[in-house]
């Protein structure tokens, strides 16, 4: 008991044992990077299918061809995939970078959009919208009140 010390109500000493061999930890395997359509065991299940999900693998397969599909955000994006397989409504065979420049293309449509203008606030549509184009006379207004005319604004400051 010579190599013991006391350093703030802990005691410390050398240890002559050899510290066991550290075991190098796994991780999950990293995500497929190909698409689930190129995968043996899908080509399988999909000739399995019945006649009304091949019909609409088709016509999905059909849309992305035209671009007119949306891609599935969960396909790609989740570790786990889509849990929909092929009940999802959204498009399986959209590649990840198919799905990133629909992301950025939307982005820049909305910008050129609201630096055109032609973007209405939510508080603007409202404005516009028929139950507040007729002035309506407030209940605390006197029995001899008259009505605003239509020329006068409808918001007030």
């Amino acid at each position: 008991m010579q190599g013991i010390q006391v350093k703030n109500t802990f005691i410390h000493f050398a240890s002559d044992e050899v510290d066991g061999v550290l075991r190098r930890s796994s991780s999950s395997p990293a995500i497929l990077t190909s698409p689930w359509m190129e995968e043996p065991t899908c080509q399988a299940a999909l000739a399995d299918t019945s006649p009304v999900k091949s019909c609409l693998l088709e016509e999905k397969l059909l849309a992305h061809r035209l671009g007119k599909c949306r891609p599935c955000g969960y396909h790609y994006f989740k570790v786990d995939g889509c849990r929909q397989g092929d009940d999802c409504e959204f498009c399986h065979f959209c590649s990840l970078d198919d799905v990133k420049d629909r992301k950025r293309n939307g982005k820049r449509q909305a910008r050129a959009i609201k630096r055109r203008g032609e973007y209405v606030a939510p508080i603007q549509s409202r404005l516009d919208s028929s139950r507040f184009s007729q002035p309506s006379i407030p209940t605390w207004h006197s029995p001899g009140a008259v009505p605003r005319s239509a020329s006068w604004p409808l918001v007030c400051w």
